[in-house]
C-alpha cells in the first residue's frame, strides 16, 4: 500500500489587501456611551443654532419693498400702470426703511404660474439656443410650439417657455418728480457669464438661406425693442431659467446708487395674469453676502438644532433619573 504524500503547507496570507478583504483593517471602534451621545447631540445642536442665527441675522439685514400692480389703477390707461412704492411697502431690520442702500436689485414676481409643469419644462430646444437657430433639424422637444403652420418655418426660439416670456417693462422715478432713476438692465448685470457665452447665442444677422427655414420672431421690430439682442437678452435668459415653485421672482435690473423712498414706478403693463388667476409684483431689494430676505434656510437650521438639543436634554434627564451601568469595555473584542 503506497504511502500518502504529505500535505503541502499553504503560504500564509498577509498584506494590506488580505486584511482589507477579510475586514481586519485597523479602525477606530467607538463605544457610544451615554456621555458621548449626550455631548454630541448638545454640541451639534449648539452649532446648528449658531449657524441659523447667522443666517437669520444676514437675511434680516436686507431691506425689501414689494408692490402689487396686477390690476390697473382706476382712471389710468390700461396699458401703463403707475404705482408708488412707499416706506409702508417695505421691510427691514428696523421696520420700514426710508431708503435702500446701493446696490438695489429690481425683480418682478409672479404667483400661480407653474413653470415647473412637466410639459412646460420640456418644451424648449437648448441645441437651437446654443446654435443660434442654425443647423438644428430636430425640434420635436419644442412641441406644441415648434413650427409656424402658415409659413412652414421653425420658430426661433421655439417652445412654450420662450413663447410665454415676460414682457412688462419698468421705469423708476424719484418721488413724484420726473427725475428718472437709472436701472442697469444689461445682460452683463443680471445674468451669468456661462449663460451669455455658451447657452444663449444670437447671431449678428441671419443669412437668406437661414431665413427660409426659421422664423426669428424675437428679432422682429416690435419684439426687438423689448428684447434687444434676441435670445442673448438678459430678461429672456432669466425667464428661460424655469422656477421650481408657482410663486417666483426673476431679476429685471440693478441700480448702482442709493434709492430714497418713495419711488414712482411706471409699468408698461403687457403681461396678462388674470387668465391663470395670478398676480404681478415689482420688488426692490438690497442683498447680503448670503442672499436676499429669505428666512427659510435659517428656520431649517433652527429646527434641526432645536431637535438635537431636545434629544440631548432628554437623554441627559433619562441618564440622571435611571442610569444604566456599563460593562467593562476591555472585554470587548473586535476580531
Amino acid at each position: 500500500m503506497a504511502e500518502s504524500s504529505p500535505s503541502k503547507k499553504l503560504p500564509a496570507k498577509k498584506g494590506l489587501l488580505h486584511a482589507f478583504k477579510q475586514q481586519k483593517l485597523r479602525a477606530w471602534q467607538p463605544v457610544l456611551t451615554p456621555r458621548w451621545v449626550i455631548s454630541v447631540f448638545l454640541v451639534t445642536g449648539a452649532v446648528l443654532l449658531g449657524v441659523g442665527g447667522i443666517l437669520y441675522a444676514s437675511a434680516n439685514s436686507v431691506k425689501e419693498c414689494v408692490k402689487d400692480y396686477s390690476d390697473p389703477v382706476s382712471g389710468q390707461n390700461s396699458t401703463f400702470t403707475n404705482v408708488t412704492i412707499k416706506s409702508s411697502d417695505c421691510t427691514g431690520p428696523d421696520g420700514s426703511p426710508s431708503s435702500l442702500g446701493s446696490p438695489v436689485f429690481v425683480y418682478y414676481q409672479l404667483t400661480n404660474f407653474y413653470q415647473n409643469h412637466r410639459r412646460y419644462v420640456k418644451s424648449r430646444s437648448d441645441d437651437q439656443l446654443r446654435a443660434g437657430g442654425q443647423d438644428v433639424t430636430d425640434l420635436s422637444d419644442c412641441d406644441p410650439w415648434e413650427k409656424n403652420e402658415t409659413s412652414g418655418k421653425y420658430f426661433y426660439p421655439c417652445g412654450l417657455i420662450a413663447r410665454s416670456v415676460f414682457n412688462d417693462t419698468f421705469m423708476l422715478y424719484k418721488g413724484d418728480s420726473e427725475d428718472q432713476i437709472g436701472v442697469d438692465t444689461s445682460a452683463e448685470a443680471i445674468t451669468w457669464e456661462t449663460d451669455r457665452k455658451e447657452k444663449f447665442v444670437q447671431p449678428d444677422s441671419f443669412s437668406d438661406s437661414t431665413l427660409t427655414k426659421i422664423d426669428p420672431w424675437l428679432s422682429t421690430p416690435d419684439e426687438s425693442e423689448l428684447f434687444p439682442g434676441g435670445v442673448s437678452n438678459g430678461h429672456f435668459i432669466n425667464w428661460m431659467r424655469v422656477a421650481g415653485l408657482p410663486s417666483f421672482r426673476k431679476l429685471w435690473g440693478k441700480i448702482d446708487s442709493t434709492v430714497d423712498l418713495p419711488v414712482k414706478v411706471v409699468v408698461d403693463n403687457r403681461y396678462p395674469v388674470s387668465s391663470f388667476g395670478g398676480s404681478k409684483k415689482v420688488v426692490l431689494s438690497t442683498a447680503s453676502p448670503l442672499g436676499g430676505r429669505n428666512f427659510f434656510l435659517a428656520w431649517c437650521y433652527f429646527a434641526a438644532g432645536g431637535i438635537c438639543v431636545v434629544l440631548g436634554l432628554f437623554f441627559f434627564g433619562k441618564q440622571i433619573r435611571s442610569p444604566r451601568a456599563l460593562g467593562d469595555v476591555n472585554y470587548l473584542s473586535w476580531t
